[in-house]
């Protein structure tokens, strides 16, 4: 059974844990009610709830070390939080919704994306200064996705309504590799360290497909329901779930289906792996999360 972690009244719409630091690994989980929450990663556990929001909140973010949380939303905000007490550190001011945020690796930088259709470059470490400092424009429809990868801190790939991935360097501020996914949009993207490869999986109306975005190319896919929102990968193992209130783990080799997960009393929005990738995190619009284990993972 899983560990069922109530606290949201809506939907929740995006989840993202942190990498293990030293005081463990964290949730954090963006909710349709506009009060993104922080959770102990391992237990569950509330660790308290970020306030300012005034709409929905689509997506949450924390940085390296868990210090730093990112959100953003439907009142045309981004907000910086001090993750450990919970404080807004700023506001960045927005012309449309919010639909992704992420920070660099070094927490430098974060980048905002959404419905304004440009993605906007900040800088962390200049004081309160509300302009960005790169502006990255060529997506013609909403960016659902974006986030910093690779070394340097200067890479962004990103995606949403059109039937490709963009990578840039905010440097030039610039494309420098478009990724034809073979579809009209993606529904969601998670990038994910395999070995010393980092691979993004995208969820896309005709299945699930793999990218080395260190070569910029496709390396496989595979086809899952049709419903199917969100994905997660660790090591050799794929979880999915969407909106027929289900979850699904494979193994990404062999495209097996190992187990079915039931549960929720909702569409399951967002499915992510713990960084041990040993359980599973799953958002759904019934307003739980639910952490889940499973005998495939330990083998």
């Amino acid at each position: 059974m899983p560990l069922v972690c109530p606290g949201h009244s809506r939907g929740i719409v995006e989840l993202e844990y942190s990498p293990v630091t030293v005081d463990g690994y964290f949730l954090i989980s963006a909710c349709l009610d506009g009060y993104p929450m922080l959770r102990d990663g391992a237990t569950g556990n509330w660790l308290g709830t970020f306030t300012g929001h005034k709409g929905a909140v689509w997506t949450a973010s924390l940085n390296n070390t868990a210090t730093l949380a990112v959100t953003g939303g439907a009142d045309f905000t981004c907000r910086i939080w001090n993750a450990l007490n919970g404080l807004c550190l700023r506001t960045y001011s927005l012309s449309h919704i919010c639909r992704a945020a992420s920070f660099s690796e070094d927490s430098t930088k974060v980048l905002v994306g959404g419905n304004m259709k440009t993605i906007h470059v900040f800088d962390l470490t200049g004081g309160e200064k509300p302009e960005p400092i790169s502006v990255l424009e060529g997506h013609k429809g909403i960016v659902r996705f974006a986030r910093f990868f690779g070394s340097g801190h200067n890479l962004i790939v990103s995606g949403g309504d059109e039937p490709f991935l963009i990578v840039w360097d905010i440097r030039s501020g610039k494309p420098i590799q478009k990724l034809e996914l073979d579809t009209s949009d993606i529904k969601s993207a998670q990038i994910s360290k395999i070995g010393s490869t980092s691979m993004l999986s995208a969820v896309a109306a005709n299945g699930l497909q793999f990218w080395d975005l260190d070569h910029f190319c496709k390396l496989d896919s595979m086809i899952i329901p049709q419903d199917s929102e969100s994905a997660s990968l660790s090591g050799n193992h794929v979880v999915v779930s969407g909106r027929d209130l289900q979850i699904r783990l494979y193994e990404r080799n062999t495209k097996q289906l190992l187990n079915t997960f039931h549960g929720h009393h909702g569409p399951v929005w967002c499915v992510r792996f713990s960084p041990m990738g040993d359980s599973f995190a799953s958002g759904s619009d019934d307003g739980t999360i639910r952490l889940w284990n499973d005998e495939y993972l330990h083998l």
